[in-house]
């Protein structure tokens, strides 16, 4: 079975390759944490330019792909610090993406 979604109009043919790559996977995955964090300082009254510290408690899976574009999240979100934790100490931000919970504390320094 392919991964391909074709469509032609006319004389015109395009082609796409629709297959999800694991690294693809884990785009999305930081992208959507990043929104997350986003509406979190917006809801919570955070101004645009204050730099955070960030403590999060996931899955495995979140966990890797938060890994994996670490940097990229922070630079969004300016998070100065971002740390992993075996429990969630009451973090504020709770979310779920793709059936995977997640629990971040977001302070500001």
């Amino acid at each position: 079975m392919t991964g391909w979604s074709v469509a032609n109009e006319g004389t015109l043919t395009v082609a796409l390759d629709i297959n999800i790559t694991d690294d693809l996977r884990r785009e999305g995955i930081a992208r959507e944490v990043v929104k997350r964090i986003q509406t979190y300082r917006k809801e919570t009254g955070f101004d645009i330019t204050d730099r955070i510290a960030i403590t999060m408690t996931t899955e495995p899976v979140l966990q890797e792909a938060v890994e994996a574009y670490r940097d990229y999240i922070c630079q969004q979100v300016l998070a100065t610090e971002f740390v992993f934790a075996d429990t969630a100490s009451g973090g504020d931000c709770a979310f779920d993406i793709d059936g995977h919970k997640a629990t971040a504390e977001v302070h500001k320094i």
